[in-house]
């Protein structure tokens, strides 16, 4: 069974596995779920490499703690927390 994988906005050709990955066609077909995963994963950590990631990209919204983001609500404490630990998680699984 051939898998769909959505490559979203990263281009170009990624590290995956012991080669290389094509991902600029907006979707890649995959042999199985298995690859599928693995290739996806290979997409997350390229976009931690390349500092795209959405936990990344979060980081400047954060920052501001004292402002007042749309819809009038700040930050809580606790959303700061749980975002430096997925920041945190990241770093460690893309060695950063």
């Amino acid at each position: 069974m051939t898998h769909a994988l959505v490559t979203g906005p990263i281009t170009g050709r990624i590290p995956h596995g012991d080669g290389f990955l094509d991902v600029t066609p907006d979707v890649v077909y995959l042999d199985s779920a298995e690859e599928a995963q693995k290739a996806a994963e290979s997409i997350e950590l390229e976009h931690a490499a390349r500092g795209t990631h959405p936990i990344q990209e979060e980081c400047a919204v954060l920052s501001d703690r004292d402002a007042v983001h749309p819809g009038g609500l700040s930050f809580s404490k606790e959303v700061i927390s749980e975002h430096q630990a997925a920041h945190k998680a990241l770093n460690k699984k893309a060695g950063l």
